[in-house]
């Protein structure tokens, strides 16, 4: 029987980056480290979460002192932390750079050289050990931080989050087909979608517009599996449109008169009054 092959999920990675006994930049470590939702933490404490934020304010300051122009640094990046809480591995998990500042007067800092900046302050951190079942585990998380300084160095802006991705549903052996005689349509059509999604304040105020393409994988009974971003706009629109596509109920797709996995592209439309 003929199989589709599923769609490989890409990310956008750095280049490997490695410090000699120290953290490196890695390609893949998902099915090693649990995510934090599935363990007890205390990375998100205000002591923790604190001395993450500080370290990396501190290098971003450096590195952007004596610019004779603004700058932003973006990191976007999965931390990957041992059982006795010291910080393995580092990876960029999303391109970001088209939600840079488009501003010739404005320096971008994110990819490479946010890795490294990253990198430098995590060789630093020691988290308190994730738990599971009683036992000290291997976790992972998400950290998403942009930080914006002013001409003369000041900070003008600063937004910060840790974020717990759950594993993915999808097994290597899962099939997901891309053309189906049927096709998956959400339940109310794509205003039970629509009605799902709020405006971000932020990106209101910083009159950001566009489209999100999202990519979802669809089961047999209609329920979403999995979502992953194809393009972004913006953060927080990036984040409610996938959340609003989770959260949707599909008829699913039909093969031969079966209901069968598939894989579709979604684009939700955010445009400014």
């Amino acid at each position: 029987m003929k199989k589709i092959v599923l769609l490989t999920i890409v990310v956008f990675m750095t280049s490997c980056v490695e410090k000699e006994d120290g953290i490196k930049v890695i390609k893949n470590y998902d099915d090693i480290y649990y995510p934090k939702a599935e363990v007890e933490s205390k990375i998100d404490t205000e002591e923790e979460f604190d001395k993450v934020i500080n370290d990396l304010r501190e290098v971003a300051s450096n590195y952007v002192d004596g610019f004779s122009q603004p700058a932003v640094v973006k990191f976007n990046h999965r931390i990957y932390i041992s059982e006795k809480g010291k910080v393995d591995a580092v990876k960029e998990i999303t391109s970001v750079s088209s939600q840079m500042i488009k501003n010739e007067n404005v320096k971008n800092i994110f990819g490479n050289e946010a890795t490294n900046l990253l990198v430098k302050a995590a060789d630093k951190w020691l988290f308190s050990p994730a738990v599971k079942d009683g036992n000290p585990v291997k976790f992972r998380v998400d950290l998403i931080y942009s930080i914006k300084f002013g001409q003369e160095g000041d900070i003008v802006e600063e937004t910060s989050t840790f974020k717990s991705v759950a594993r993915s549903k999808i097994s290597e052996n899962d099939v997901y087909y891309v053309v189906v005689e049927q096709q998956p349509t959400p339940i109310g059509g794509l205003q039970a979608i629509q009605e799902k999604i709020k405006y971000p304040a932020k990106a209101k105020n910083e009159g950001i517009e566009g489209r999100v393409f999202v990519k979802a994988y669809i089961n047999e009974r209609g329920e979403v599996d999995e979502v992953t971003l194809l393009k972004g706009i913006h953060n927080e629109c990036d984040s409610v449109a996938m959340a609003a596509i989770k959260q949707t109920k599909f008829t699913p797709g039909m093969q031969r008169g079966e209901p069968v996995k598939v894989q579709v592209s979604i684009p939700i439309v955010f445009k400014l009054q």
